[in-house]
């Protein structure tokens, strides 16, 4: 079974069948990632950490844009 998820310009997928769950990651529908399921945590956490560094180099009325 396909699962698939998206919001604004990206999207991943992955299959329920075989081993490992490899992810695409998509942008403007162009993978820009095919990602190992023990490492998506990994991504999760980067991403989550420049957010929130970015966010707090923003100016106040900015912020909201990270959010």
């Amino acid at each position: 079974m396909r699962l698939f998820a998206s919001a604004g310009r990206f999207s991943a997928e992955t299959f329920t069948d075989g081993y490992p769950r490899w992810t695409s990651i998509t942008h403007d529908g162009k993978e820009i990632a095919r990602v190992h399921h023990s490492e998506l945590r990994d991504i999760n956490y980067v991403v989550d950490r420049i957010r929130i560094a970015i966010r707090a180099s923003l100016p106040d009325r900015d912020k909201h844009e990270v959010d």
